[in-house]
């Protein structure tokens, strides 16, 4: 066969090679369905809206970003505004009906869309242990975290629980630490171990959150009578000190002083069977606590059994720090 006819073949192979994939005549839904396609999976377009027809092919990746462009009117964001203190790393530049992505450059962060952030957003994240928190008010913002970071949206308050067995005792004027029962219970009694009627007082310690904004503590105190509460209604005074101990100052956990005291009490009526009920307090410390994030702190919960009017041991049994996020 001579060479110029092996040319005018070439488009006829061509054309042959193509009805493998693509049949002229056969309706769409005579080929195999799938609900899922490859981002590298290419679709044939027809371009019709052009002096000259033609058609072009385009990856399932590249359709599916073009879509959400598109419901993003302002287009991607790519580089956005930040500030970070503490492992938190808060978008402050934002603009609404936009998309924005932003990737974590540290691990174990928390991600704070700030009050400041428009509406109608979508931001997708990518980071190692990363969290996001919600703090814009309009409620119109969605997120998607990639395969490498963890946890969702979250509300503004957090929680932290402080294990009653470990409480740090004084070598005076102490509670007890009771394992009698199925729970362990931290208990204050009416009278230290002298037999004076004292304030009792235990420490605990912990480091505060990363995501703590200022002045926010309150503490829960969940605690019970452990005798009848009779012939007339008493109450129970509890009160919290905070001891704030700043990396990078001159603290000295060993001799740095505890701050003012908030008290709170709770009334309990005159009832002879009101033993082992428990009922919780909630005193809020607000400029009391001082505290800062990622400083160590230290909690002290006195009983002021001096001037309150219940004549017997009550049992906490559980203790809750609560705080507002930033």
């Amino acid at each position: 066969m001579k060479p110029k006819y092996l040319f005018w073949l070439l488009p006829l192979l061509l054309l042959l090679l193509g009805a493998a994939v693509l049949t002229p005549g056969k309706k769409t839904s005579e080929y195999p369905h799938t609900s899922t396609a490859p981002d590298s999976a290419l679709l044939l377009l027809a371009i019709t809206n052009v002096a000259v027809p033609t058609n072009n092919n385009i990856s399932v990746l590249e359709l599916a970003q073009q879509f959400t462009n598109g419901l993003a009117t302002t287009g991607y964001v790519n580089t956005v505004g930040t500030t970070v203190s503490n492992g938190v790393v808060t978008l402050v530049t934002l603009t609404s009906n936009g998309l924005v992505t932003f990737t974590l450059t540290t691990s174990n962060s928390i991600f704070n869309l700030s009050q400041s952030a428009g509406s109608n957003l979508v931001v997708v994240l990518s980071g190692t242990n990363t969290f996001v928190t919600m703090t814009s008010t309009n409620g119109t913002n969605f997120y998607t975290v990639n395969s490498t970071a963890s946890g969702g949206v979250i509300g503004t308050t957090n929680f932290m629980n402080l294990s009653v067995q470990a409480a740090k005792l004084p070598a005076t004027n102490y509670p007890g630490i009771d394992a009698g029962w199925q729970a362990w219970e931290t208990v204050y009694y009416e009278t230290n171990a002298e037999g004076a009627r004292v304030t009792l007082e235990a420490n605990w310690q912990f480091m505060v959150p990363h995501d703590y904004s200022t002045n926010s503590l309150q503490l829960l105190i969940n605690y019970s009578l452990l005798a009848t509460n009779g012939p007339n209604a008493s109450n129970v005074i509890f009160g919290v000190s905070c001891n704030p101990i700043r990396s990078g100052t001159t603290n000295n956990v060993h001799t740095n002083g505890f701050g003012f005291t908030a008290w709170g009490t709770n009334d309990w009526i005159a009832k002879y069977d009101g033993t082992n009920i428990v009922t919780n307090l909630v005193i809020n410390l607000g400029t009391n606590a001082a505290f800062k994030a990622l400083d160590l702190s230290v909690l002290k919960l006195s009983r002021d059994a001096v001037n309150d009017t219940y004549g017997g041991a009550v049992s906490v049994h559980a203790l809750q720090l609560m705080y507002t996020r930033q």
